[in-house]
């Protein structure tokens, strides 16, 4: 039986199960750049934990990765032509690289002309009018770590460039703009420079919290353009470091190289080093969370450094990454102030990272020797090297998941239930404890899809027991076979992986946060094979809508497989449901199920119940059908406007659009009918009542007269 109660219907409009999950799986516009894979498909979006940007930097910053250096130059911006010639002829007077919308791709280039400085700074100042207080341009400075090659540090930030200034994928505009890179430091760097009008609609740039171009963000990009080109940063401020200062003027740092002194930088006050020393707790709190996180996984030394560099915050000391290149073990340099073969620069406080006491002090001994101490519990389990990548806590918590889960699939069938339970729990308390709440509330629900909640165990005899919830049928080996079979040609006509989808057979989705990754799984191999662009909303769409038509029609072929036996019982179950359905709708005002999947068999339903034209008959008014098990005109009326409800939501109900949405016109004028008939028929009843009571009235006085 396909239809139960309507414990899936919600008083909310919405779409298949797949068009709900874009958003929530990363496909967003502007979420992040499109790589073509090898055949020519697409690796976009995540499936899994969306850590919160305090949870990630955290994690990589204990694991001593390098800082993202963006910083918008302070009165960097220019007024007048003559101001931008004198900032060009600066920028690019010792160039070593240079790219931008405004000049000629040319690989080789090193610099501009005076020709082509002057012909720029005279275009882009024909169209300035006023004296904006910040100018008519910005200046932007992207700093590399050392061991980043002048040329790859050119290809990030032209990347990143690219994106943030032409695309349009942040705010709808483009801006002129050039690029010098210098190299006359020991770390490459490159400034940019932009014409702050936009070119096509006119947009004045600027740089704000909340805006589209806001440092986090700007950072964030940049973060994960140099991922993809195998430079791992972190986004982490001073203050995610622990330093409570301000960082020195660009006056102060000139003054103090001419000087021959460290600059000096001034300490935060007042209500901005509350602010700040609250911010320092948090992240003290978050590493200790982390800690705890990479225990669970058996990353031994992550968890020693995320907990001392923990202490070190809470005593007030600084955590400050390393500038130089990566070193191999466990994917990144060791933390400042390990003292694992690195001098650290003292700053008033003492190291970059303090001494975690005696013991903290006594173990990195012992790792400078080259072993850990490990108690009886880690000597059993074989460390993992932490990953060195932007999103590597998100992997690592994926594999930590998928690690977990096989182990408990491994076990006999009557000790995995409990085990199941626990691992819920737990995923959900650390996915909170990560900031993605969203997936903790996942974590804690079940599976929505036929598909991913069905399990198949087979026996060596080819028989097999289907089991979606708690229905449950043994086929014999034909229609084992056939079953599988079925889903394997729905899956390769809709463009999925077969082989995945009847290996999810035998081991149904622990929740609804494992089915949103293989959701997205689906959504990749359409992509892929249908040469999909997921970077847009037409892509987008297409691909949900094929995943979700994949998905009611696997759930047509299990059903089919589970309700063989059960046809000619004609869906008892499914007046019930009706009668609920129309309740909700009377409550809510709106009513949907939970997938397409839900929706294509309640329409499978109602055909074997009431007939194969019963949707099309409720839309043209006609109810006949329903009378035998509803014999109140009111009580069908009422069940009629609730099936056209779903049926605007929901394709697989056999209905149009423009069919529900006559049905809902019709049946809303017969319910005013009934309900001013029902008026009519009370005013009669009232005067016909009050008729027989003035008769009776008449009929006593005359009685008394003839007394009289």
């Amino acid at each position: 039986m396909a239809v139960r109660d309507p414990v899936g219907l919600a008083p909310s409009r919405g779409p298949g199960l797949v068009e709900a999950l874009i958003g929530e799986i990363g496909l967003t516009r502007g979420a992040g750049r499109v790589r073509t894979s090898g055949a020519g498909g697409l690796e976009y979006g995540r499936g899994g934990i969306s850590a919160s940007p305090r949870a990630r930097t955290m994690w990589q910053l204990s694991q001593s990765s390098n800082a993202v250096v963006l910083k918008k130059i302070a009165r960097g911006g220019t007024g007048t032509a003559q101001s931008l010639r004198a900032q060009m002829a600066y920028l690019f007077g010792k160039a070593e690289g240079l790219f931008g919308n405004m000049v000629e791709h040319d690989p080789e280039a090193r610099s501009l002309s005076e020709e082509e400085r002057l012909a720029i700074a005279a275009d882009w100042s024909a169209g300035w009018r006023g004296n904006p207080k910040n100018g008519h341009t910005t200046h932007l400075l992207i700093s590399f770590p050392a061991f980043v090659k002048p040329a790859k540090a050119q290809l990030i930030a032209e990347a990143w460039a690219a994106e943030m200034f032409q695309s349009g994928a942040h705010q709808h505009d483009e801006w002129a703009y050039v690029a010098a890179l210098h190299t006359d430091r020991s770390h490459p760097h490159v400034h940019i420079v932009l014409n702050n009008r936009g070119l096509v609609n006119g947009f004045w740039f600027f740089m704000a919290k909340g805006h589209a171009f806001n440092l986090a963000v700007m950072k964030e990009r940049l973060a994960g353009i140099a991922e993809e080109e195998g430079v791992y940063l972190d986004c982490s401020s001073r203050r995610d470091r622990g330093i409570l200062s301000y960082g020195p003027t660009r006056a102060e740092i000139e003054r103090a190289r001419r000087e021959e002194r460290a600059p000096r930088e001034v300490l935060l006050s007042g209500p901005v080093l509350e602010a700040a020393l609250a911010e320092v707790r948090a992240n003290a709190a978050v590493l200790k969370d982390l800690a705890m996180v990479a225990e669970l996984g058996g990353l031994a030394r992550a968890a020693d450094r995320m907990r001392e560099a923990s202490e070190v915050l809470a005593r007030g000391g600084i955590i400050q990454p390393l500038m130089d290149v990566p070193d191999k073990s466990e994917g990144g340099p060791p933390m400042a102030g390990s003292k694992d073969g690195r001098e650290v620069e003292e700053r008033g406080r003492g190291s970059a990272v303090e001494s975690a006491g005696a013991g903290g002090e006594k173990a990195r001994e012992e790792r400078e020797a080259g072993g850990e101490r490990r108690g009886p519990d880690r000597e059993a389990r074989a460390e993992i090297a932490p990953p060195a990548t932007r999103r590597g806590l998100e992997t690592y918590f994926a594999d930590w998941l998928s690690r977990t889960e096989d182990k408990i699939a491994a076990l006999p069938p009557e000790r995995q239930a409990p085990l199941w339970r626990e691992l819920r729990d737990i995923a959900s308390d650390v996915v909170r404890t990560l900031g993605d709440s969203r997936g903790a509330e996942l974590m804690t629900r079940d599976p929505v899809s036929r598909l991913h909640g069905a399990e198949l165990t087979e026996r060596g005899d080819g028989r097999a027991t289907l089991t979606i919830g708690r229905d449950q049928r043994d086929l014999n080996a034909d229609e084992a076979k056939e079953l599988k079979a079925s889903l394997r040609a729905a899956a390769t006509e809709a463009g999925i992986d077969p082989s995945q989808v009847e290996a999810r057979l035998a081991r149904p989705a622990p929740s609804a946060f494992q089915e949103r990754e293989r959701v997205t799984a689906d959504l990749r191999d359409v992509a892929e094979r249908q040469k999909l662009d997921l970077s847009t909303e037409e892509g987008r769409t297409t691909a949900a809508r094929r995943v979700d038509a994949f998905y009611a029609q696997a759930a047509k072929i299990l059903d089919k497989a589970l309700a063989i036996e059960r046809v000619a019982e004609a869906v008892p179950g499914l007046p019930r449901a009706l009668k609920a359905m129309a309740e909700v709708r009377v409550e809510a005002g709106q009513l949907r199920f939970e997938s397409e999947a839900q929706a294509a068999a309640f329409a499978g339903d109602m055909a074997a119940r009431y007939g194969k034209t019963a949707m099309q008959d409720l839309a043209r008014g006609k109810d006949d059908a329903l009378k035998r098990d509803f014999p109140d005109p009111a009580a069908r009326a009422a069940i009629a406007r609730a099936v056209m409800t779903v049926a605007t939501v929901h394709e697989t109900t056999g209905l149009s659009l423009a069919e529900a949405q006559r049905g809902i016109q019709l049946w809303d004028a017969r319910a005013k009918e009934m309900e001013a008939g029902r008026h009519v028929d009370a005013d009669r009843r009232s005067s016909l009542s009050g008729d027989r009571d003035r008769e009776r009235q008449l009929t006593r006085d005359r009685s008394r007269d003839r007394e009289l």
